[in-house]
């Protein structure tokens, strides 16, 4: 009985991944052909990739495949958390999971062209964003 929950909420979760992707890259196909625009994009779509890895609901195949599909922004950033500063604001899972995410990110960083944010306090943070924009 599990493991047909399980394979069904994996497949729903396939479904909609592809859905809320196609859209964004018809949404935004524009600005990857105009040059005076530029797609600047948080960890949206990666956290996808990272959550069905921890989840272990798609093989490394379709979780490749996924990740070739997505429209590469001009800037990719992610903020950089300890995962006990994650655990503490948000205790409602174990250490381990905030453990397990800090992991696949680090290695989902090293796979693509991000730029990672230490956690420096918001003032900090927004300056060196803006220097990598402007950069």
């Amino acid at each position: 009985k599990h493991k047909k929950y399980f394979l069904l909420t994996g497949f729903l979760k396939k479904v909609m991944l592809f859905v809320n992707l196609f859209y964004f890259n018809i949404r935004y196909a524009g600005y990857r052909s105009n040059k005076k625009k530029n797609l600047i994009c948080d960890r949206y779509f990666y956290d996808d990739i990272v959550q069905m890895k921890y989840l272990g609901l798609a093989a490394d195949k379709f979780i490749n495949f996924y990740a070739g599909l997505i429209m590469e922004p001009d800037m990719v950033f992610f903020l950089k958390t300890p995962p006990e500063t994650a655990y503490a604001r948000k205790n409602e899972y174990d250490r381990e999971y905030f453990f397990s995410k800090d992991r696949l990110y680090s290695e989902m960083c090293g796979n693509i062209r991000s730029l990672i944010i230490p956690e420096a306090g918001i003032e900090k943070n927004i300056e060196f964003i803006k220097g990598k924009i402007n950069t």
